[in-house]
């Protein structure tokens, strides 16, 4: 959708109010905490684990491949890429393999940011 009709969905704004996001400290809020350990841990993977072990190349996160690739081809890329990682982690729970199955979970959350993070580049054009 074209910046402008989604703008005249939100009353001018290219962003949904409910999700305007304040660029200052994240305070904690009650009975959230578990939810903001996984998202850490996702982080945690991304930016110092596989992730920038394999992908980064000294490169912030919008410049490595997990976005390059986003914009060449579109979002279905990063969403294809967090639904085959759900798929693998059904998998390996089938299998009893708990912990390789959280991790292919805290990637899909990384590719599903991505994903996020290009909609928004897409509402800013």
């Amino acid at each position: 959708q074209p910046a402008s009709k989604i703008g005249k969905a939100y009353g001018g704004r290219a962003t949904c109010p409910l999700f305007t996001y304040r660029r200052q400290a994240v305070k904690q809020i009650p009975g959230y905490r578990k939810l903001k350990y996984v998202l850490d841990l996702a982080y945690e993977q991304s930016a110092s684990g596989k992730g920038k072990e394999r992908h980064a190349d000294d490169k912030p996160f919008e410049h490595q491949p997990i976005m390059k690739i986003g914009r060449e081809v579109g979002t279905g890329f990063p969403l294809g890429q967090a639904s085959k990682k759900i798929t693998e982690s059904a998998g390996m729970l089938r299998r009893n393999e708990r912990w390789k199955a959280k991790h292919e979970i805290l990637g899909a959350i990384v590719y599903l940011c991505a994903a996020y993070l290009l909609i928004e580049e897409q509402d800013k054009q």
